[in-house]
């Protein structure tokens, strides 16, 4: 019968429904509007709508219980902690994650505050979520850390809390967001190490540059004076032999030796000749042009390659230089030291071979000829310097 009844509290449509049940039960006489027995009709009518509100409320009671099973299981076993706090701030209900949270067992709920809980650096924040909860129609949110316990180190959480109906506690979720925050934790020394590894990466790459560039520096010059080595001197020559070719202007080449310089190392010492060496390398430098190059090949013998310089312009340099050197004090030790230098020059024009050696072997030859004819002077390189054979032997006293 109670399938039939929507609303048990709709008094007419109980009634109509209660007249056609009625009707179908077996009686022992029909009725008339004036028949006495009418009172006992209208009461057995009574009967059966009493009976049919009795199974309507007994299948909403099933149903409501059916529901607050289904919801209590949601609540119990939801995947976040859910406490209701009553008007006292009691803890009167907490679900399985809760219990757990607070590391409270099931017989102290209604015993101990939510405050109970929250660590000391929380409780301000805490105080605050609480005062918020009456006066926010919306969802009040704060984070908190909860005090140590066996079943926790202190985990962090977020509580999300609404205020109650009238007569009905606070509702509050507690999301545990331990993990999250020791991961952003992790994130974060682990980006301040990757973070030290690639500044301490970039040192290490700028260390390594930088000793690649002293190696190349090195490589190229006179550990020396930090003039030009070898390497450096011919690499720079085969550069300018290809604009020789391609814009046939001269190329020069300066051979030097500086006059007796055995005597400054037996007299002061090889490190006053190392002194000398450098402070020569330092005048030389300094009295060419930014496109000249100078060398040192070894020994106290240097090497300047004049590009776009004739025959007569190299000897203008080297004049300049031989006068430049011989009138400079050089300080070496705790005396003043004056030296001279000779100079032979070699100059390669349009149409003759490049060939370096042979080059330096024509500049070697007229600085053999300055030697020979007493030192301190240039001399310029003539067709017969252009010879493989072997120098005549020139003692060092001469």
């Amino acid at each position: 019968m109670a399938r039939h009844l929507d609303d048990p509290t709709d008094k007419q449509k109980l009634h109509r429904l209660a007249e056609r049940v009625l009707k179908k039960r077996p009686v022992a006489h029909n009725l008339s509007a004036d028949d006495p027995q009418r009172l006992i009709h209208e009461l057995r009518v009574h009967q059966v709508e009493l009976e049919m509100q009795n199974e309507a409320l007994i299948e909403m009671r099933a149903a409501t219980e059916e529901a607050l099973e289904r919801y209590t299981a949601l609540y119990d076993f939801a995947p976040v902690g859910y406490v209701t706090l009553n008007r006292t701030g009691m803890i009167e209900r907490a679900n399985h994650v809760a219990l757990t949270l607070l590391d409270i067992p099931q017989h102290q709920i209604g015993q101990k505050r939510l405050e109970a809980f929250i660590s000391d650096s929380s409780q301000s924040d805490l105080a605050h979520f609480l005062r918020s909860l009456p006066d926010n129609s919306g969802i009040e949110r704060c984070e908190v850390a909860l005090k140590p316990t066996s079943a926790n180190l202190g985990a962090s959480i977020i509580l999300e809390g609404r205020c109650g109906q009238p007569g009905h506690g606070d509702n509050i979720a507690l999301i545990d967001i331990t993990k999250w925050r020791k991961a952003e934790q992790l994130l974060s020394q682990r980006s301040l190490e990757l973070q030290q590894m690639n500044q301490a990466l970039s040192i290490s790459v700028s260390d390594l540059i930088e000793a690649r560039k002293s190696m190349e520096i090195m490589a190229m010059h006179d550990q020396l004076t930090g003039l030009a080595n070898r390497h450096k001197f011919l690499q720079t020559y085969a550069v300018e032999v290809e604009r020789h070719n391609r814009t046939l202007r001269p190329l020069s080449l300066l051979v030097i030796d500086i006059d007796y310089f055995k005597n400054v190392n037996d007299r002061l010492g090889h490190l006053a000749g190392d002194t000398c060496l450098r402070a020569l390398a330092t005048l030389m430098e300094r009295n060419v042009r930014t496109a000249d190059l100078v060398g040192r090949f070894g020994g106290e013998e240097f090497v300047i390659l004049l590009p776009d310089s004739d025959a007569e312009g190299a000897v203008a340099a080297a004049e300049n230089l031989r006068d430049e050197i011989k009138s400079t004090k050089l300080d070496v030790g705790n005396e003043g030291l004056y030296l001279t230098v000779s100079i032979g020059t070699a100059t390669l024009e349009a149409g003759q071979p490049v060939d370096f050696d042979r080059l330096m072997r024509r500049a070697d030859r007229a600085l053999y000829r300055a030697k020979a004819a007493g030192r301190n002077m240039v001399t310029m390189s003539t067709e017969a310097d252009d010879t493989n054979a072997p120098l005549p032997f020139t003692p060092p006293s001469k």
